[in-house]
């Protein structure tokens, strides 16, 4: 079957040429044999294939998400998919911390120590508390300096 027979069909309109060929391509990609029985092209003679779950849990719940993955030898099986990871945020601001890795809880305990923390200087909101430190030490020597300028 090609295109001009199949434009015979609908009429010479571009529009419905160029949506048929989309719809043919489409399943041709998906490997249906486009046949001509007796009421033109419309039946098709393959069948979906059918995939079997490969866990026992048969609901279509978030931590049995699966996605239908075709195996080198053209056959269609479940992939099932892990829950995406969210990764550590500020407990101040709530931005995701950088330097940290982003896994589900059970796996954090197979990552070393280096991947689970940060060891800069000044990492978070320590560089508040040296900073307020530093200024309580000013006003500490200001007054200190006021209080013997006084005595003189």
């Amino acid at each position: 079957m090609d295109m001009r027979d199949l434009c015979e069909h609908l009429g010479d309109c571009y529009g419905h040429m160029v949506r048929l060929a989309r719809m043919l391509g489409a399943m041709r990609r998906l490997g249906l044999d486009i046949g001509r029985g007796g009421k033109g092209w419309r039946n098709i003679e393959a069948m979906a294939q059918r995939v079997t779950l490969r866990k026992r849990q048969p609901y279509n719940t978030t931590s049995n998400r699966r996605r239908v993955v075709k195996t080198p030898g053209g056959k269609l099986v479940y992939h099932h998919l892990s829950k995406p990871a969210t990764a550590p945020k500020c407990g101040d601001c709530g931005i995701g911390l950088p330097g940290i890795v982003a896994l589900r809880p059970r796996q954090y305990a197979r990552v070393s120590k280096t991947q689970k923390t940060v060891r800069r200087a000044y990492g978070g909101s320590s560089i508040l508390r040296a900073f307020l430190v530093e200024e309580a030490k000013i006003v500490k020597k200001v007054i200190k300096s006021q209080a013997v300028a006084a005595r003189k």
